[in-house]
C-alpha cells in the first residue's frame, strides 16, 4: 500500500520524518528528512514508502502516522447480572450517542483508537 505524502509520516521504528520531495527521478521518488539525535538525515523511498535496497520491512521505511479517532459508545447489559455488557456503534459526539440510546443503556463511554 502506498503512503499518502500529503499526510504526516514517520519511520517504521517511530522516528519523526517530513517529506520534502515526491518527484525524484528513479525508483525512489520520495525524499524525506528523518529526525535522529537532534539532526536530520535524508532517506529516499519508493511510492509505497519502502527503502529500495531492502527486500522486507526496514526501520527506515516511511509510514503514515496513524490517525487518532475518538467516539462515544452506548453500553448495555445483556442477559441479566451474570453477563458482560455489550456496546453499540461508535458515535461522533456524546449527543448523538444519547440520541440513539435505548432505554436499557447503563453507560455512555468515550473511546479512542488509531486507524
Amino acid at each position: 500500500m502506498a503512503i499518502d505524502p500529503k499526510k504526516p509520516v514517520m519511520t517504521r521504528d517511530g522516528r519523526p520524518a517530513r517529506i520534502i520531495c515526491t518527484d525524484r527521478i528513479g525508483n525512489a521518488p520520495i525524499i524525506a528528512l528523518v529526525n535522529r539525535h537532534e539532526t536530520e538525515f535524508t532517506v529516499a523511498v519508493t511510492a509505497e514508502g519502502r527503502v529500495p535496497w531492502s527486500t522486507g520491512s526496514h526501520e527506515s521505511d516511511l509510514i503514515n502516522i496513524p490517525a487518532k479517532r475518538t467516539g462515544w459508545v452506548n453500553v448495555y447489559r445483556t442477559g441479566g447480572e451474570k453477563y458482560i455488557a455489550c456496546v453499540s456503534n461508535a458515535y461522533a459526539t456524546r449527543a448523538k450517542a444519547d440520541q440513539s440510546a435505548a432505554f436499557n443503556r447503563i453507560a455512555c463511554v468515550e473511546i479512542e483508537w488509531e486507524e
